[in-house]
Order: structure tokens, then C-alpha cells, then sequence
């Protein structure tokens, strides 16, 4: 759903800035694209195709990507429930997927005011288990999508994280401070 529109390529792009914040944190701010988190000090950044940003932890990671799209509101796209649904979906359809449960949804308001959906998920795939945390909005025609990962180290209903206790906890709070300008 949402991926089809990430694009294949990562392009050039300026340093986004960045600033330590407090409690082991850092601020991260793209300019160019419009949008800000705040991750884990300890995370270190890494470049992915597709990807603006994408930054790794002990068993988890937290990527960005923002595609053009013809919308101007998340609204316009769906309720909460029905982008859920259209989520869960896509993760159904993909070979490697042998099932996907969502755990919670929320949405709430930015500082600008723009719509941010937040999903969180689990999925078993033939690669392992994962609880995946999925914030995204919509803003000035571009689809912004906050993916968080967390690796589990066993197969069953909880997610026991590779990285340990905290991580899940880690994911959800980069989640929850990403925003767009």
C-alpha cells in the first residue's frame, strides 16, 4: 500500500542537522523534506536505498521515507481504521508474510496541525518474527512514512526483542516524537 510509492534510489541530499537532546537522545531534523525526530544517541545512521534517513540500534531500527503523492491530507487516504486495514492487508499479501495482527492504532495532531496515523503491528515472516511501529502522514502532496522495527528473538504471541528490554519502548518513542514542518 503505502510502499508502492517509496522510491528505489536513495539521492544525494545535504547533512540533515542534528542535536543532542536530553536523556541519552538526538534530535534529527531534515530540512529539505520537512520532518524531525528524536532517536537514541547510541543509534548510528546508515544509508538504505529508498530510505531519507535510516538509523539502527541493538535489534531495531527506525527509518523515514517521504514520496511525492497526488493527496493533500491523510484524511483524504482514509479513516484510521481504514488505512489500518489497507496495511495489514499489504503485509498479508506478501510471500513471505504467514500472518499479521495489529495491536493498537492511534492518531494525533503534529505541531503544525497536519493528521499522523500510528499502527502498531506484528508480523511472522519466513525470515522471523517482528513488531513493527508505522507512523505516517500527509503534507504539502508528500506521503511520510516513520517505519520502526524491532526483531524478535522468538516465534508466539509476544515479542521477546532481540535488543533486549527497552527496545520495543524505543521504537514507540521515536514514533511518537516523529513530526512534519
Amino acid at each position: 500500500m503505502l510502499s508502492a510509492a517509496i522510491p528505489a534510489l536513495t539521492l544525494a541530499r545535504p547533512a540533515p542537522a542534528e542535536t543532542e537532546a536530553e536523556g541519552g537522545l538526538k534530535d534529527f531534523k531534515s530540512q529539505k523534506q520537512g520532518y524531525l525526530l528524536r532517536v537514541p544517541s547510541s543509534w548510528e545512521q546508515k544509508e538504505k536505498a529508498g530510505a531519507d534517513v535510516l538509523f539502527v540500534g541493538k535489534g531495531a531500527d527506525v527509518g523515514v521515507t517521504v514520496s511525492p503523492i497526488r493527496i493533500n491530507s491523510l484524511k483524504e487516504f482514509g479513516s484510521l481504521e481504514t488505512v489500518g486495514e489497507r496495511l495489514l492487508g499489504t503485509e498479508r499479501a506478501k510471500e513471505s508474510t504467514e500472518s499479521a495482527a495489529m495491536l493498537s492504532s492511534s492518531s494525533r495532531e503534529g505541531a503544525q496541525g497536519t493528521v499522523i496515523y500510528t499502527y502498531d503491528y506484528k508480523i511472522d515472516t519466513t525470515r522471523g518474527k517482528k513488531r513493527i511501529v508505522s507512523t505516517v502522514a500527509i503534507k504539502g502532496r508528500k506521503l511520510y512514512i516513520c517505519n520502526g522495527t524491532v526483531k524478535c528473538s522468538a516465534p508466539g504471541l509476544d515479542c521477546d526483542p532481540v535488543g533486549g528490554p527497552g527496545t520495543v519502548e524505543a521504537v514507540e518513542a521515536v514514533s511518537q516524537s516523529f513530526d512534519v514542518l
